[in-house]
């Protein structure tokens, strides 16, 4: 914690997850093990990419504090408020519309919030077209995803 920036300790100090910090019994490396058997459960190796909004110091603490979950994750991050931007930028009635944000800092609130402002841009922006071939072609991206993963991961580790 002494390493926070000070927007990280204004805003966890106000959310409250300071105090929850301090009171907790688990370990990085105990949240480490916890969250990378809950990863394994859920998804393949290399599959599983990293989302939500401004994700890059996430990812940034994962690699440095949990790498045993770095290494379980995809090298893509789906960073919502990338798509975020291109929206305000190319659709600006469409971004006016976004249900308002509760703005919690806190990590399941976030999560969800990510999940359904990608479900109002998956039906609002990403409209499939007619007669796509998108569920034949999903199955197939996933696959060339998962060894295009599996290969950046084992040139990573040489």
């Amino acid at each position: 914690m002494k390493n926070m920036s000070k927007w990280c300790k204004s805003t966890f100090k106000k959310n409250g997850l300071i105090e929850k910090i301090k009171e907790s019994s688990i370990t990085t490396s105990t949240a480490e093990e916890m969250l990378l058997k809950f990863m394994q459960e859920h998804t393949e190796p290399f599959t599983c990419a990293l989302g939500g909004n401004s994700v890059y110091m996430d990812r940034i603490f994962i690699q440095r504090e949990m790498p045993k979950v770095a290494a379980h994750l995809h090298y893509r991050t789906v960073d919502v408020s990338t798509i975020k931007e291109l929206i305000r930028r190319w659709y600006p009635s469409i971004y006016e519309k976004l249900p308002p944000k509760k703005l919690s800092h806190r990590a399941i609130d976030d999560i969800l919030e990510s999940i359904e402002e990608l479900k109002f841009y998956q039906s609002n922006v990403f409209i499939p077209l007619p007669n796509s071939v998108e569920e034949e072609g999903t199955a197939a991206a996933a696959k060339k995803e998962k060894e295009v993963g599996e290969e950046k991961h084992e040139a990573a580790t040489v």
